[in-house]
């Protein structure tokens, strides 16, 4: 390959050990920490990601959720497929704590 996208330096350095002529990319597996300030201080737990029940347990989450006396907001936010769009909806229906 010609070109690798990466974590990390460390990874960087993990694979330019098996081919030195490619361009790396670093692109950090989360945010930079900024100087923004909240306004207001609100509770809640947020799931950012693709939306894939099976896949990435958001059934089983909103199962905990249920479960849970007096929990903070939550926020699902991502994309994906129609129908399971469709089913997360079904289910946050069914769940007392929406």
């Amino acid at each position: 390959y010609k070109h690798f996208i990466v974590l990390s330096g460390y990874w960087k350095n993990i694979i330019r050990g098996n081919n030195s002529t490619a361009n790396y990319y670093i692109i950090p597996n989360a945010v930079e920490k900024c100087d923004l300030k909240p306004t207001k201080v609100k509770k809640y737990f947020l799931f950012l990601g693709r939306i894939e029940l099976d896949q990435k347990g958001i059934d089983l989450l909103l199962a905990a959720w249920a479960e849970m006396h007096n929990p903070p907001k939550l926020v699902i936010a991502g994309a994906g497929s129609e129908s399971e769009i469709y089913t997360l909806k079904s289910l946050i229906e069914k769940h007392p704590n929406k």
